[in-house]
């Protein structure tokens, strides 16, 4: 079973950092919006997967009060969802920025029109009440 680790990171407006993709027909999704994180590699912890990918994908990135939200599973596949706030700038997360064509901060109302795979959307709007 393939594990990871991702983190719907929100900003002081409550807008939620979502990360576009590269289109690179290799990885999951290619093109498509998604979390911040990925993979957990074998003996790591889920929160550790989370905090190394974090800072291989957006380096210095200021984030608190993580917590753990839940799972999204399906036959051979975990992802382990967690929750945070930024004060990070769009700007400065852009310029940290190592993995993805960029990130951006989306109010709820705009997430339901992105390209993003079906399993996150529906776990953002299932726990709306939680984030929002």
């Amino acid at each position: 079973m393939r594990k990871s680790s991702h983190i719907i990171l929100l900003n002081k407006s409550g807008e939620i950092l979502l990360q576009l993709r590269d289109n690179k027909p290799e990885i999951f999704n290619p093109g498509y919006w998604g979390l911040i994180g990925g993979a957990i590699d074998h003996e790591e912890n889920p929160l550790d997967a989370l905090l190394r990918e974090i800072n291989e994908e957006i380096p210095g990135c200021d984030i608190t009060n993580i917590i753990k939200l839940g799972d999204i599973s399906s036959d051979n596949y975990l992802m382990n969802i967690f929750f945070g706030k930024t004060n990070d700038s769009e700007e400065l997360l852009n310029k940290r920025l190592n993995e993805g064509v960029k990130v951006q901060f989306f109010n709820f109302s705009e997430i339901k029109n992105l390209k993003m795979a079906n399993n996150i959307k529906e776990f953002i709007f299932k726990n709306r009440q939680l984030l929002f």
